[in-house]
């Protein structure tokens, strides 16, 4: 398996983890500017966002479970509260955990 295979698999399997980007790249050896070329000429997105695309699509699945709570959410995405959870999420969506759960329950 190549370096950007191993690293995407590797996320894939962190998704809920707060690891860096550079934690992957020591994974898999090689240095942070080295597979960061490497991974957006082969992906076409850069080795960041791919991680936070996998670490929100993690977030969207558990919060689609409408027995869990949303602090339960926040740290088994690794997050240490649940505003900076909250804070994260909003960013990207515009919308709170909770009112995006709302919505994709209305939705279902």
């Amino acid at each position: 398996m190549d370096a950007i295979q191993q690293i995407k698999q590797l996320m894939l399997e962190s998704c809920n983890k707060a690891y860096s980007v550079e934690h992957f790249c020591q994974q898999v050896g090689l240095p942070y500017h080295t597979l960061r070329k490497q991974f957006r000429r082969a992906e076409g997105i850069s080795l960041s966002a791919y991680w936070q695309q996998c670490r929100f699509k993690k977030a969207k699945k558990l919060l689609s479970d409408p027995d869990k709570y949303v602090f339960e959410v926040a740290y088994e995405m690794g997050f240490t509260d649940e505003g900076n959870f909250t804070s994260w999420f909003k960013k990207r969506t515009g919308l709170t955990p909770t009112a995006y759960r709302q919505h994709f329950l209305q939705r279902s």
